[in-house]
């Protein structure tokens, strides 16, 4: 939280970005991985927006995940949820 923020201790996280390779998704992804990886890992995206997102939808969660590439690598990746 930016220091300084006021926030609620009870609030909810419903959208996370990193562009930092330490963070991994849980199964393995990280930012600098190849287009290839995350698609050997998560199939083929439900949605690709030019050739540069890839979107995988959990429907069972109402979640979203995502893969910024350039250069066929992964410079972002954010995790979204439904808000209630």
């Amino acid at each position: 939280m930016p220091e300084g923020a006021n926030q609620d201790r009870n609030a909810s996280v419903y959208s996370i970005s990193t562009r930092s390779a330490k963070i991994t998704t849980l199964e393995g992804v990280r930012v600098g991985d190849r287009r290839s990886k995350v698609a050997r890992i998560y199939g083929e995206p439900y949605v690709s927006e030019t050739n540069d997102r890839f979107f995988y939808s959990n429907n069972s969660y109402a979640s979203r995940l995502m893969f910024r590439f350039e250069n066929d690598r992964v410079v972002e990746i954010s995790a979204n949820a439904q808000l209630s």
